[in-house]
């Protein structure tokens, strides 16, 4: 997740310290809405871009973890021989094409226009 802290609005800001201490204060709030909440008003402004920036991160997470298979998945694979691993390695298939979609989108993001 991107810093609430905009290193080039405090450099545009550096002449006009009464502005810097107000956008501190707003990032501050805006920590502490993360906090409390999971997300900002900045986040709220580009929701898109956070939703781009979080979704990967956390589908990594959970493929890193091994928390399990989804039933659907595991169900294809029940009478196979090792099924379960089949499955484990098809969820985990999944996921990557997951990840790798979300931030090619993030990083092209005309190519998401096209849909």
């Amino acid at each position: 997740m991107r810093s609430v802290f905009n290193k080039s609005e405090y450099r545009r800001l550096r002449h006009r310290p009464v502005r810097i201490i107000q956008l501190l204060m707003d990032d501050i709030k805006c920590c502490i809405e993360r906090i409390t909440k999971g997300y900002c008003s900045k986040d709220v402004n580009n929701i898109d871009i956070w939703f781009l920036n979080i979704i990967p991160d956390m589908l990594q997470s959970l493929m890193d973890k091994k928390m399990g298979v989804p039933k659907e998945i595991y169900d294809n694979y029940e009478n196979v021989e090792n099924g379960i691993e089949v499955a484990a390695d098809e969820w985990k298939k999944i996921l990557e094409k997951m990840i790798l979609e979300f931030r090619c989108i993030l990083r092209h993001p005309a190519v998401a226009n096209a849909f």
